[in-house]
């Protein structure tokens, strides 16, 4: 009879599972920054400037409105009418949505500055994200740019 009260005292202070903790802010990289690449265009003229791609807020978290400041260059003269921006998180989509652009239509004949903007749902679970975004001229069928930003929340 001591043994076993002896293992039910030792087994209750040993826990089983631990609580999980919430991130909320983005933690992937060392320096905190999203994790640029290019993807695949239609057009195939642009060249994406990871080192020189920027976002804004820094930190952020689920409800936040990102600003994304990609920078690059294309080898033939783009307009770019809107974006498609496609937030994953793991293989489930959280948005999948045309975005106009601030300014309107922007043209671009070499060098590439062009700044979206777009919101993160307000209960985002933590996890790792992927948004893509597609720059398209007229037709959203057709694109001239693509990005990927990788995060983790």
């Amino acid at each position: 009879m001591k043994s076993a009260f002896l293992i039910g005292a030792v087994s209750a202070a040993i826990p089983l599972f631990e609580a999980p903790v919430e991130l909320l802010e983005l933690t992937d990289a060392p320096n905190g920054q999203v994790t640029w690449s290019q993807c695949s265009s239609s057009a195939d003229v642009w060249t994406l400037d990871a080192e020189d791609s920027s976002y804004s807020p820094d930190p952020f978290g689920g409800g936040d409105t990102l600003t994304f400041e990609m920078m690059g260059s294309v080898s033939s003269p783009i307009t770019v009418q809107g974006v498609h921006v496609t937030v994953k998180w793991g293989a489930i989509t959280l948005s999948d949505a045309d975005h106009d652009l601030e300014g309107g239509a922007q043209s671009f004949d070499d060098a590439v500055d062009l700044s979206i903007n777009f919101s993160l749902p307000s209960v985002a679970p933590s996890g790792s994200y992927t948004a893509t975004i597609k720059g398209y001229d007229t037709s959203s069928s057709t694109t001239n740019m693509c990005v990927e930003a990788k995060f983790k929340l």
